[in-house]
């Protein structure tokens, strides 16, 4: 196995099992200062390399949410007809695998016409997603560091997995505590994030 594959494994593991099906955790307090927008004090460059928008880090607000949850579904059968799963590189980072997971959304077939059918649109799933994915990753990163630290000493692979994680875990320090809390709030809604790679 690859160094990303751990890493991603190890991520995709705390996604899945910790917070769409109720076992999560919140993450430490960000170290990042943000202003009430939530993304002002996070790296801009940073995520503009990563492929991510300015807006990923910005507060979720509960009509987003609410509007994004009744298109999901809709958007999740047309990813599961087409047989739509995340991407995963062995020479890009997780973040930027999830930018490319994100954006790749928008080409499966029918998924445009499911979100607009659902009273949204592409643009503004496609932010949403990024701000409850970078919410989800917060809260993992936390746990991941430390099953990662547990791991370290068995290989290389998961010294440098931990590597990796440490890297994600300081990228998404900036989301807002808020976004993580409402994680929780609309856990079951969410529940078809955590199927794309079923």
């Amino acid at each position: 196995k690859s160094v990303k594959t751990a890493a991603t494994l190890l991520v995709a593991l705390l996604f899945i099992g910790g917070i769409y099906c109720g076992g999560g955790e919140t993450a430490e307090t960000p170290a990042t200062p943000t202003t009430e927008t939530g993304h002002e004090g996070h790296d801009h460059a940073a995520m503009a390399a990563e492929g991510f928008p300015e807006e990923a880090f910005q507060e979720l607000t509960k009509a987003e949410m609410d509007e994004y949850v009744k298109a999901l579904p809709e958007a999740a059968k047309a990813f599961k007809a087409a047989g739509f799963k995340s991407v995963t590189t062995d020479d890009k980072s997780l973040m930027a695998d999830m930018a490319a997971t994100i954006e790749g959304m928008k080409a499966v077939p029918g998924a445009e016409d499911a979100i607009k059918g659902a009273g949204s649109t592409w643009e503004k799933f496609r932010i949403t997603t990024f701000e409850v994915m970078s919410a989800s990753a917060a809260m993992a990163m936390g746990m991941a560091e430390a099953m990662a630290e547990s791991m370290s000493d068995e290989s290389a692979e998961a010294k440098a997995a931990l590597t990796e994680v440490k890297k994600a875990k300081e990228f998404f320090a900036g989301v807002p505590e808020k976004n993580q809390t409402m994680m929780f709030e609309y856990m079951e809604q969410l529940e078809p994030l955590s199927e794309l790679d079923e």
